[in-house]
């Protein structure tokens, strides 16, 4: 893949006021996002390497059916990074938080994204994802898979930004378990993209 620079990272990063999270070519890069100063109610991993393991393994592939969907299946087996949010019951977490999803690469690649995020009940958060393509020398396939879970009475509002140019294809699943009285929002806009 294409080396990342601080060029490219500011060019994908348009929103301010927000945590921002940067997975480049599928896989979680730390020294780019802006995760530090957290609020004690909100964690933000890498989620090959998550610290909350009891939370993470009560849900992750549990939403979404590799038996059902052979692009969910390919993303199960081949995923090497993605995120993972945990917000804990009660919270409200004032800013929104910024995924961006960046595709650059000199050789026909497949990345595989995985996203797990857990709200509990009576939470509230805003998430943002965006994919984009910067600098790709060849075409790039993003499939990207989010699973969500939202407690009772939580409150989830979750936008899709996708322009990935015309190199960049994109296959975004989203699978969503919502316990009683919660609500989720979703709203997806598409700029550009060979497939999206």
């Amino acid at each position: 893949s294409a080396k990342i620079t601080n060029e490219k990272i500011s060019s994908a990063k348009f929103l301010q006021n927000v945590f921002s999270v940067f997975v480049v070519n599928g896989k979680f890069i730390s020294e780019f996002s802006e995760i530090n100063n957290l609020p004690n109610e909100l964690f933000i991993e890498n989620i090959v390497r998550t610290q909350i393991d009891s939370v993470f393994e009560k849900h992750f592939s549990k939403y979404a059916d590799i038996y059902t969907d052979a692009f969910i299946a390919m993303n199960t087996a081949f995923a090497e990074g993605g995120v993972f949010i945990y917000v804990r019951k009660n919270a409200v977490i004032k800013k929104p938080i910024h995924i961006i999803h960046i595709s650059t690469v000199e050789e026909n690649t497949i990345a595989n994204p995985r996203n797990l995020f857990v709200i509990e009940e009576n939470a509230k958060v805003k998430i943002i994802e965006s994919f984009v393509t910067i600098d790709n020398k060849a075409k790039s396939f993003t499939n990207a898979l989010t699973e969500i879970f939202i407690g009772a009475d939580a409150n989830v509002e979750h936008t899709k930004i996708e322009d990935e140019n015309e190199l960049g294809n994109l296959l975004s699943t989203t699978q969503v378990c919502q316990k009683e009285k919660s609500v989720f929002t979703t709203h997806t806009i598409t700029l550009s993209g060979a497939l999206v």
